[in-house]
């Protein structure tokens, strides 16, 4: 499984550093010198844009500031649309508003892509120690196995959650 990340910021780098020590990572900031640190220390692979970040990327994780931000890096020659891969999952820790997430999420299903409204608790200390708390963590877990759905036909991996809504 290979991972992409986009969102570096106070929440973000520690998160994504945790990420890089289990599972091959590119990361992606509007700030490119960002990323190319974060690479460089944790020795994952730095993109130049969204699309190559999230191209031959299993899950997608991104941790923004706002859903705005989520949306905005989805379209364009640069944008996620254009790099994400068959079966590809994205995650979205962004604290953002469910009605953006819902709209995403129908954006990203009908092209046949998964997403999982995930935002995170715990701040910059959580982040740091690694005790952010999110309600789909659970969910994100189980999406890393073989997906039954005939949808995909037993390939790749899949999970439906409803956006926007807290689910145990």
């Amino acid at each position: 499984m290979t991972v992409a990340f986009l969102g570096l910021g106070a929440i973000g780098w520690p998160m994504a550093a945790r990420v890089a020590a289990r599972f091959p990572l590119t990361v992606w900031n509007r700030t490119g010198a960002r990323a190319s640190a974060l690479a460089a220390e944790v020795g994952a692979r730095a993109a130049a844009t969204p699309r190559e970040a999230v191209a031959g990327a299993t899950i997608v994780i991104t941790c923004l500031p706002t859903s705005a931000e989520v949306e905005a890096l989805l379209d364009g020659p640069d944008g996620l649309l254009a790099g994400l891969g068959r079966g590809a999952l994205l995650v979205d820790c962004t604290s953002g508003d469910p009605a953006s997430s819902r709209r995403i999420a129908g954006r990203l299903d009908a092209l046949g892509f998964g997403f999982i409204d995930a935002p995170v608790s715990g701040g910059t200390n959580g982040a740091e120690s690694g005790t952010l708390t999110s309600w789909s963590a659970v969910i994100l877990i189980a999406a890393t196995a073989p997906c039954r759905s005939s949808r995909h036909s037993g390939r790749g991996s899949c999970a439906w959650v409803p956006s926007g809504r807290a689910t145990p």
